[in-house]
């Protein structure tokens, strides 16, 4: 994941855009620190101190993670950064997307505790149909072969947000503008 999120950075000149440069300096910042705790694992490990050698292995996991939840955040602020600017109501779609939770399941662009959700107006027949039904009523879709594999593999099914008629247009609308930038349409 480091190394694609890294060549997207530098691929699309990360450095020009102050808030993304800053987020990639912070990651560096913490990536550059595991060589140091690191040896500080092997070198307990090899005086038989297991438990610090796992402190610190504990403490290298923490630090590749925030390299990684950072440099991710990175690549999002540059993705926006470089797409074509929302219409009111792809921006209004995206904030029912965040005021309905819906990014605590759906990362856009990854996989998170939920399916990545670039894409999903192109997985279904009659997709818009489909996604607002979803949206509007999740249980009514349990039994489809589709949502029944997905529940399986991610040990989870999505609420239902009582979204209202407008907030589900909004967020397909929004979803229309991730795949446009995305380059699915």
């Amino acid at each position: 994941v480091i190394q694609s999120v890294v060549k997207f950075l530098k691929e699309k000149h990360f450095e020009k855009y102050p808030k993304v440069k800053q987020l990639v300096e912070d990651a560096l910042d913490q990536y550059g620190k595991i060589p140091e705790v690191k040896a500080k694992a092997d070198e307990a490990y090899k005086k038989g101190d297991v438990n610090g050698a796992i402190l610190w292995e504990y403490q290298v996991w923490q630090y590749m993670v925030k390299t990684a939840d950072v440099g991710l955040r990175a690549k999002n602020n540059l993705t926006k950064a470089l797409a074509t600017p929302m219409t009111a109501v792809q921006a209004r779609g995206e904030e029912a997307y965040l005021k309905g939770g819906c990014n605590g399941c759906h990362v856009i662009g990854q996989v998170s505790s939920g399916p990545d959700l670039t894409g999903v107006l192109l997985r279904h027949e009659n997709a818009e149909k489909w996604v607002f039904d979803f949206i509007k009523d999740p249980a009514s879709k349990y039994e489809e072969d589709y949502v029944k594999a997905m529940i399986n593999y991610f040990n989870l099914r999505m609420p239902n947000q009582n979204m209202t008629d407008q907030e589900i247009k909004d967020i397909i609308e929004y979803l229309k503008w991730i795949d446009e930038n995305a380059g699915l349409y």
